[in-house]
């Protein structure tokens, strides 16, 4: 798992920690400041909660857009959870 923090408000980014502290990629996607962030269990997915009252739920190695943007009203936390079929 790759540290991801919050870079400005409404993006992040995600950091090499090994190579130098280099960002290698950014997410964008939120219309306000990201609160809420979670990797998924087997770290492909990434979950981000933000003031825009969205969960969005993106590929991890590439960052693109959202897998899945959900608007939920007064989400605090997220957390993301695989179940095999």
């Amino acid at each position: 798992m790759l540290p991801i923090l919050p870079s400005i408000p409404m993006e992040l980014k995600i950091w090499d920690p090994i190579g130098g502290g280099q960002a290698l990629r950014t997410i964008d996607g939120h219309e306000r400041d990201i609160y809420a962030i979670a990797y998924s269990p087997d770290d492909l997915l990434i979950a981000t909660g933000g003031w825009d009252n969205d969960v969005n739920i993106w590929d991890a190695a590439t960052g693109n857009i959202p897998l899945l943007s959900t608007n939920a009203d007064e989400t605090s936390t997220v957390n993301v959870s695989i179940n095999k079929l």
